[in-house]
């Protein structure tokens, strides 16, 4: 967190990916299955898990932007949705946040500089 210089104020979304993680995992309490393994008697698929603090673009629906502004907005990811399947997204220049499927992760580009 502090590499990634996120602010403090978005350290309590962490705190629940790291939950949701390690609910994913295999425990060795469980005979090497994970807590969401063995309610939902299936494995959880691990192939959209996502680094946190990174950036990534989402799509804007037509009512949400102008007909000459951009499509899309540069966003910060926080998280996985407890309630859809989606990704949690906090758009500082509009300030709200959104749950979204539909969205392009930037993993190489972190979205807080070491200057903010």
């Amino acid at each position: 967190m502090l590499q990634m210089n996120v602010p403090k104020s978005f350290w309590s979304y962490d705190i629940l990916i790291d939950v949701y993680i390690i609910n994913c995992l295999p425990n060795h309490f469980l005979d090497f299955k994970s807590s969401f393994g063995v309610l939902q008697v299936t494995s959880p698929d691990l192939s959209h898990l996502k680094v946190f603090g990174f950036s990534y673009f989402m799509h804007l629906s037509s009512s949400q932007r102008d007909k000459l502004d951009s499509r899309a907005t540069k966003c910060i990811f926080l998280g996985y949705s407890q309630t859809q399947k989606g990704y949690k997204c906090d758009d500082p220049s509009l300030k709200k946040m959104y749950v979204l499927r539909d969205v392009r992760f930037i993993e190489d580009i972190p979205y807080f500089s070491a200057t903010s």
